[in-house]
């Protein structure tokens, strides 16, 4: 089981710093906020940091969201991924969603309470998951050990 105490850490990644600090205003409070200016430097630090969310822009230079969210998918597919965009980017935001690269997709401007929410839910799905899987390790481990005892 995963202690209630535990606080998860959240990567927001956005080329606008004023969203970067919107986003630790927001959510600063109950979580760890982690924060990267383009997905490069995202991807850094999802390779440093146990990672619950991340949220990211869609439009930035050099990485879409939707193609940060893609790799971070493949580097930890538990991690949670929101889309953020000011755009009705909604071709960009199916094609995620149907990849299984994304969990929410949210316009610019938010509400803050909504994006908390959210974000709440996807942060107790991804210690779900932990748990999940941490139950699973201990039965594959129990039955290893009953298997060499034999």
């Amino acid at each position: 089981m995963i202690p209630d105490t535990i606080r998860r850490t959240i990567l927001c990644v956005d080329d606008e710093q004023d969203i970067l600090n919107t986003m630790e205003d927001t959510l600063g409070d109950r979580y760890n906020i982690k924060t990267a200016n383009n997905a490069p430097d995202a991807l850094k630090v999802l390779q440093d940091e146990d990672i619950a969310v991340v949220i990211s822009d869609q439009r930035m230079p050099l990485m879409t969201g939707t193609e940060l969210l893609a790799e971070v998918h493949k580097i930890k597919p538990h991690c949670k991924k929101i889309l953020l965009t000011g755009y009705t980017d909604i071709n960009a935001a199916i094609d995620a969603i149907n990849k299984g690269a994304i969990n929410k997709y949210i316009t610019k401007p938010w509400e803050n309470d909504a994006i908390i929410k959210i974000v709440n839910e996807l942060v107790e799905a991804y210690n779900a998951d932990e748990t999940m899987t941490n139950i699973i390790l201990q039965t594959h481990n129990m039955v290893s050990l009953e298997k060499t005892e034999l």
